[in-house]
């Protein structure tokens, strides 16, 4: 059995069911250097900025700040949110990645995949489902000027929440 493709360096925290197999040094074709970088990045990130706030914003705030959305856009990782295929015309991927790296679903899957260990829906669905879900139909049924107008503040993290003034 050829074992030169297999992932022998094991991240996370080995628990059973925790992680995904090429995590733990299973082989996966559809894993390989990129996703492994993208991976470590995207989890420093969430244990940096985001875990030891998360339940504080969940419980207490009910509201994400609105600096972790534009640390998110600096990052790359509003752009690797939204959906496959990327809009690189309008954002950067994460700077942990290789110039060049073909960019696909899988740096997706790991960025929602980190984001999803806050343990909180809220949180994830907030950081990246308007995104998830607003952007897509922008980039395929607007227009050149709305694209342009829309597109990159949303993926900087500067257009996302509603306006300060907005009563529900």
């Amino acid at each position: 059995m050829d074992t030169s493709k297999w992932n022998l360096d094991v991240f996370g925290d080995s628990r059973p069911c925790g992680d995904p197999g090429w995590y733990q040094g299973q082989y996966s074709p559809y894993y390989n250097e990129s996703h492994r970088e993208l991976r470590s990045f995207v989890r420093e990130f969430v244990e940096n900025e985001i875990m030891p706030f998360c339940h504080e914003w969940d419980d207490k705030d009910k509201e994400i700040p609105k600096k972790v959305y534009k640390l998110m856009g600096e990052n790359g990782l509003n752009l690797l949110s939204m959906g496959h295929p990327f809009p690189l015309e309008y954002g950067q991927p994460p700077t942990c990645l290789q110039s060049g790296t073909e960019l696909d679903p899988f740096h997706e899957f790991i960025v929602v995949d980190e984001l999803a260990r806050t343990g909180s829906c809220g949180i994830m669905m907030g950081l990246s489902g308007g995104i998830a879900l607003g952007l897509p139909p922008v980039l395929r049924f607007g227009s050149n000027a709305l694209k342009e107008k829309v597109v990159p503040p949303c993926l900087r993290g500067e257009k996302n929440h509603l306006p300060d003034n907005y009563r529900a």
